[in-house]
């Protein structure tokens, strides 16, 4: 769960594994794995998640910058979830991802040196979440993410190396209701 505040509704130990793959127009594909292990402190009280994220791709054929180069980006995270249940319909959570790392390389094809190389790395920050539950087959979610990133850049588009901090904010608030044991209907909102 993205959202912290569903820890405090667990009632069962849970492990979760994702493999994902996104092919884009072009040459440009990501390989993503995802491993969750969440479990109850209290059942249906409170609980954490401990999640770990790598994403990775291919070196593709970019020629935004009027010279052909090979585009790859990687994306390392681990978070940890704590959820509290607040009271029979209301549950309130934090995260904290204690390693966050990005970075995109841009290389011409045949010349040596960099184009562009950005690494970003969390320097502070959090996420809060809030679920409200409707019955048994309902929810009303929201999470606000709060980071502070240390960015180094280098290369020949910045004309050598640069840093600087970014405050990254996000928000999301969402909508869940569970028609059938097998009809699951959700919507979302990110800004």
């Amino acid at each position: 769960f993205a959202n912290p505040a569903f820890a405090g509704a667990l009632t069962a130990d849970a492990i979760v594994l994702r493999q994902s793959v996104t092919s884009f127009d072009g040459d440009l594909g990501l390989d993503c794995q995802q491993g969750s292990f969440a479990m109850p402190l209290e059942k249906d009280r409170q609980g954490v998640q401990v999640s770990a994220f790598r994403l990775g791709s291919n070196d593709a054929l970019f020629g935004g910058f009027g010279v052909p180069a090979l585009l790859s980006v990687q994306e390392y995270d681990v978070s940890v979830h704590y959820g509290r249940r607040l009271s029979p319909d209301w549950l309130a959570g934090v995260a904290v991802s204690p390693v966050f790392h990005n970075a995109v390389d841009l290389v011409p094809v045949g010349v040596p040196g960099s184009l562009m190389h950005l690494a970003a790395k969390a320097d502070w920050g959090f996420r809060l979440g809030t679920v409200y539950e409707i019955g048994d087959r309902g929810w009303v979610g929201a999470v606000y993410d709060r980071y502070d990133e240390d960015v180094n850049g280098s290369g020949q588009a910045f004309g050598g190396s640069v840093s600087a901090t970014f405050h990254s904010e996000e928000i999301v608030t969402g909508v869940a209701y569970r028609f059938t044991d097998r009809l699951l209907a959700g919507v979302e909102w990110q800004q």
